[in-house]
Formats: structure tokens, C-alpha cells, sequence
């Protein structure tokens, strides 16, 4: 007999099961608004007749396999993929209605057969990849290029196509004839521009150039422009989270502040279908070009894929080589290449193998410690805090790290590591500090390629990407290198790039 609590930790799996059963009725209805009685007949109700027992099928099979336990543990990822897919299938089921639509309203489709079939083919190569790289995730392991460019890239492609069409797909009944191309149209054409943004990476001579200044009277400065020109702040008293950066000195304020810290930020590669271990390889080769005093790496290092092959991370990080440490005493000595956590660092035996993996290449990993370095003659502290989980109570963590097991150093700037943005109102007043942070892959899908500052992650409240002041404290979020999402890679960036930036850190004398 299952547990009342082995239940409730199975509910949002079985969420995704009843959402899945229903959908197509709901379909069925929406539908019956548009469509002929015989086109329902041919389209809608074989759909129902074949979703309904999949996912009665599906529902069995873990039911009958798989603890629920499993459900939360991502050892067991492949169930929770499979509920996703359930998920999927129903939106794909859209992209098919969609071109009965299209035969619906415009009769003339009937005289060019080969242009629907080749439709349609198209379609099914589409949801046969997803079906596979689903499939495959029961085998986790690196693919190789072939079937990354030909399934899995694919495969994310067209999942993102139905996520994003599925708030156009209640619109349907009330469009207007010309109109009913549109839901099928616009997510095609934004996911083939998420498939471009998700898989380039620039050359080392396009790279940002970053300035970031650092202080309480940069941030002074902040606010003084924001809030009017005669007016001068305390940064300690004014602990509210604002999107900008401070502006540059002008004249002799220059002098108050250190030569540039050069700093390249790598954060979520997320090794697998989409950032493969020569692209990250790539990625930190050009990160050398840049000649950074320090490079640090910000969390999220694996997808499902790569947690069987132990050796992945330090294979990526090998052009790192010359900025890496050695070993004494099993532990890393002399890097200039530094590293935290991530939440998807802890899955599994994700943990495990980053941290061997990070110590072979020599990378310095900081949990909740600190380091300090010295750049041509000047100190600086680098500190690194452990990811924690909303259960774990990461506001008292930062504020414990930050004054008591690692405090601040006089007349030493530092620089802190953490993963989640999200903890940076957090910092204690008093910090002056430089946080660099990634997680939110610059929001995932936005519009900043528009140039706004808008995406599904900043609506929440949540600092998404660029430059955030709060104090005397800075934040800078990097949108990241690799994506990841619904527990399995498959949505795509969406309007929001990746990211390759020098930082050149100005901190206050």
C-alpha cells in the first residue's frame, strides 16, 4: 500500500498525468467550434482514441516500476521525463490540428499534394526525434555530433515550438480566416531564432567588454543619478535591488579607484545535447584570449547526459590549463581558476563526479570559503558559497557565510560567488562586494534581443541578467553559455542570447 506522504511527494507527476488525460477533451471541445463535423471525426477523436491509453499506459508503467520516491530524486530523471512527455504529446497534437486547419480554411492546399505531404513528413521527423531523445534519456550518455544535429537539436526545437504556441492555441475559435496560420507561424519562427541564439558562440574579438564599479560612492552615485543631481545617498540605508550599473567617475574620481580586475565568467554550460564538451572547450579557449587575471565558473555543469562520463568537466575546462592549479595534499593550489555550485551540480552523482572532475583540472572549488589572490601587487579576496535549496534557508546561509565563517577583510575588495541571484537582497548591509551569479540563463525566454529588459524571469521579481546595485554591494547575472529546462534540455533560449563578456571590476581605494 502507498503512504499518504509518498503521494503527496508524487503529486505534481501526477499533475502532469490528469493534465495530460484531459487535454484532449478540452481540445475536443475548443475545436468542435471550428472545425466540420467530419473533419472532427478524422482528426480530434483518433487523437483521443490514441492519447487517452498512452497515458493510461505511461501512468502503469511507473506506477508499477518505479517508487515515488523516485519522483524527486533525479537518479530516477527518466520518470519524471516521461510525464513531461505526456505533456509534450498533447502539444504536439496542436501542431497536427494546426494543419488541418490550414486545410480547413484554404481548400487550395488540396491541389498541391506534395507540399502537405512534405508538411506533414516534416512533422513527423519532428516528433520522432522528441520520441527518441525522450527514449534516450533511459541510457544517460553523451551522443555524439550526428545525433545531437539530427535528434537532439531537433527535438528541442520542436518542444519549443509547442510550449510557445500553447498560449496562441486558445485564441484559435477567435481568429479571423487569415489569421489562422499565426499561432503556427510566430512559434516556429521564434524557435528557429532560440535555435540560433542557444547554439552560437562568438568569436574572442566580439566578446563584451564589461566595466563594473564598485564601492559606496560609485553606488552613491547610482542613486544620486536616479533619484535626482543634488542628492547623495548612504549606501547602507538604501538596500533596494535596482537594474543599472553605476556610472563611471569622471576626473580625478578616476584615482580612486584599483587598476581593473580582468574577469571572465563562465556559468551554466550544462554539458550535454546543446553545449557539448568541444563547444565549452571552445568557449574557454577564447576565454584565454582575453588575458583575465581570473576566470570563474558559477554553477550548473551537467545535464543527465553527462553525469556517466566521469571525465566530461575536465576534458571542457582542459584549454583552462595554464590558469589551473596543482594539487598538495589534495587540494588545489596556486589557480586563478575558481568555481561554486549550482542547483543542478547536487543531483545524483552530479556532485561527486564535478568535484573530482574540477580537482583533476586543477580548478579551485569554494563552498562556503573564501581565497585570496594577489593581482599584480593588489589583494583580493574570491568567495565561494554553497547552493541552497528554498528549504534550506539560503538567507541565513549568505548572511552567516558572509560575517562569520568567511568576514570581510579590511581594505581587501572581494568577489563572491554565488550561484542564484535571487540571495543578493540577502547580503548584509554592510557588504561591499562584487557578486557574480548565473541560474536564470538571462530569463530564458525574453526580449532583450529587442533591447528590453523584460523576460519570464524578471516578471517574478528575480534579477535575470546585466547589472544590479543594492548597498554598496554590486551584482552582475550572466545570462550564461548552455540551457536547460523542463528537467531534460528541451526548451530553447527565446529572445535572451548567451553570453561571452569580459569584466574589467573597478573597486574603490
Amino acid at each position: 500500500m502507498v503512504s499518504v506522504s509518498k503521494i503527496s511527494k508524487a503529486a505534481p507527476a501526477l499533475a502532469m498525468g490528469v493534465i495530460f488525460l484531459s487535454s484532449p477533451f478540452v481540445s475536443l471541445i475548443i475545436f468542435s467550434q471550428v472545425m466540420s463535423s467530419s473533419l472532427l471525426r478524422t482528426t480530434m477523436l483518433p487523437i483521443l482514441a490514441v492519447s487517452a491509453p498512452i497515458g493510461i499506459i505511461i501512468l502503469t508503467i511507473s506506477w508499477k516500476f518505479f517508487s515515488f520516491d523516485a519522483f524527486t530524486r533525479s537518479t530516477k530523471i527518466s520518470i519524471f521525463m516521461s510525464f513531461v512527455f505526456t505533456f509534450y504529446c498533447f502539444l504536439a497534437s496542436l501542431m497536427y490540428t494546426y494543419l488541418f486547419l490550414f486545410h480547413h480554411v484554404d481548400t487550395t492546399f488540396e491541389k498541391d499534394w506534395v507540399w502537405l505531404w512534405a508538411l506533414k513528413g516534416l512533422m513527423l521527423y519532428l516528433h520522432a526525434c522528441v520520441l527518441i531523445q525522450m527514449a534516450a534519456l533511459s541510457k544517460c550518455r553523451l551522443r555524439s555530433a550526428l545525433y545531437r544535429r539530427f535528434i537532439s537539436w531537433p527535438s528541442s526545437f520542436f518542444f519549443t515550438c509547442n510550449v510557445l504556441s500553447l498560449p496562441l492555441y486558445y485564441f484559435v475559435p477567435f481568429l479571423p480566416p487569415w489569421a489562422m496560420p499565426l499561432p503556427f507561424i510566430i512559434p516556429f519562427t521564434v524557435a528557429a531564432l532560440g535555435l540560433f541564439q542557444t547554439l552560437h558562440s562568438r568569436h574572442y574579438t566580439n566578446w563584451d567588454k564589461i566595466d563594473i564599479y564598485v564601492g559606496a560612492r560609485a553606488n552613491s552615485r547610482a542613486g544620486s543619478k536616479s533619484r535626482g543631481p543634488n542628492l547623495l545617498l548612504d549606501p547602507s540605508q538604501n538596500l533596494e535591488v535596482r537594474r543599472g550599473a553605476p556610472p563611471p567617475p569622471l576626473g580625478q574620481e578616476r584615482e580612486e579607484y584599483r587598476d581593473p580586475l580582468r574577469i571572465v565568467q563562465i556559468t551554466d554550460p550544462h554539458i550535454g545535447p546543446i553545449m557539448s564538451i568541444e563547444r565549452l572547450q571552445y568557449i574557454c579557449a577564447n576565454a584565454l584570449k582575453q588575458d583575465p587575471h581570473v576566470v570563474v565558473l558559477t554553477g550548473d555543469f551537467y545535464t543527465a547526459e553527462a553525469y556517466c562520463d566521469p571525465d566530461a568537466i575536465t576534458k571542457a575546462l582542459a584549454p583552462l590549463a595554464s590558469m589551473c592549479g596543482h594539487l598538495v595534499d589534495g587540494v588545489v593550489k596556486d589557480s586563478r581558476v575558481f568555481a561554486c555550485l549550482g542547483n543542478h551540480d547536487k543531483e545524483g552523482t552530479a556532485l561527486q563526479q564535478l568535484t573530482a572532475g574540477l580537482r583533476a583540472a586543477g580548478v579551485r572549488l569554494l563552498v562556503d570559503e573564501g581565497e585570496i589572490i594577489t593581482v599584480e601587487g593588489s589583494e583580493i579576496q574570491i568567495v565561494g558559497l554553497d547552493f541552497k535549496f528554498p528549504r534550506e534557508n539560503p538567507q541565513g546561509h549568505v548572511q552567516d557565510v558572509l560575517t562569520r565563517i568567511v568576514p570581510p577583510l579590511p581594505g581587501i575588495p572581494r568577489v563572491l560567488l554565488i550561484h542564484d541571484p535571487g540571495v543578493f537582497q540577502h547580503l548584509p548591509a554592510t557588504e561591499e562586494a562584487l557578486m557574480l551569479s548565473g541560474h536564470t540563463h538571462g530569463g530564458q525566454v525574453g526580449l532583450l534581443s529587442f533591447g528590453i529588459h523584460a523576460s519570464v524571469v524578471s516578471l517574478a521579481g528575480v534579477p535575470d541578467s546585466g547589472l544590479w546595485t543594492r548597498g554598496s554591494s554590486c551584482l552582475y547575472v550572466n545570462r550564461g553559455q548552455g540551457t536547460r529546462s523542463m528537467m531534460g534540455n528541451m526548451m530553447l533560449r527565446a529572445g535572451v542570447p548567451t553570453e561571452e563578456s569580459l569584466m574589467r571590476v573597478h573597486f574603490e581605494l
